[in-house]
């Protein structure tokens, strides 16, 4: 059964949600409490977060906490934050943004999305790791080193980074990334989903290795793995 933690203001807010949850055969837990949140997150294997705070420093502090200890999928809900928000919270690790939770249906199939992703990608057995430049990726325990250093990223970066890798001469476009990574069909309204994460992505490589590029964007197509020196 899988295991999901909601973090809220007002613990009879997301009540609805809550009871279609249990519904669908999820355990669900919830907590307004930062200490708490550290508590459940150490002592319980959660499969997915679910963030519903008003607060965008609270939202970004729950985000940090939980990333410092797992990288489980993390979703965000919030009808009312403005685009800067919404990009500040997946460039600080959401895998996801709801801007209208009350859409149970849509929510749970986002949910649904976003569990499936964390699965491992499925490589030939005799693949047991995908190196490109100084990156090294193991698939099977879903793991980054850039010269022995191991990076954190999150579920979607990773599956980005992996998706790339998998054929580093190609081009992707942003359609082929996002159907392949959130593992749906439709992408409009999206492209700025792959930008953010994209961005995100060459920042934390960057940081690692400033004197290397390692994704290039091919204008008007989408990206691929570079294979400058530099």
């Amino acid at each position: 059964m899988k295991k999901i933690l909601i973090v809220e203001e007002l613990q009879n807010t997301t009540n609805r949600l809550v009871d279609q949850l249990k519904k669908t055969g999820y355990l669900v837990k919830k907590t307004s409490s930062c200490d708490e949140l550290k508590l459940f997150i150490e002592q319980i294997e959660f499969d997915l977060v679910l963030i519903s705070l008003s607060s965008l420093d609270q939202v970004q502090k729950s985000l940090h906490l939980i990333h410092s200890i797992d990288q489980m999928p993390v979703i965000v809900l919030s009808e009312s934050w403005d685009k800067q928000s919404k990009i500040s919270i997946l460039k600080d690790g959401a895998d996801d943004f709801i801007s209208d939770p009350s859409d149970i249906e849509l929510l749970l199939t986002r949910i649904e999305v976003a569990l499936r992703r964390t699965q491992p990608i499925i490589f030939e057995k005799k693949e047991t790791m995908i190196q490109h430049k100084d990156l090294i990726i193991y698939p099977e325990n879903r793991s980054l080193y850039i010269q022995g250093k191991e990076i954190h990223l999150t579920n979607s970066e990773f599956d980005i980074l992996s998706f790339l890798m998998s054929n580093p001469k190609k081009v992707f476009t942003k359609k082929e990334i996002f159907c392949y990574v959130w593992k749906v069909h439709s992408f409009v309204g999206t492209e700025g989903t792959i930008n953010v994460h994209i961005s995100h992505l060459r920042a934390k490589l960057l940081k690692t290795n400033p004197q290397m590029t390692y994704i290039d964007t091919v204008w008007g197509v989408g990206f691929k793995m570079s294979e400058d020196e530099g």
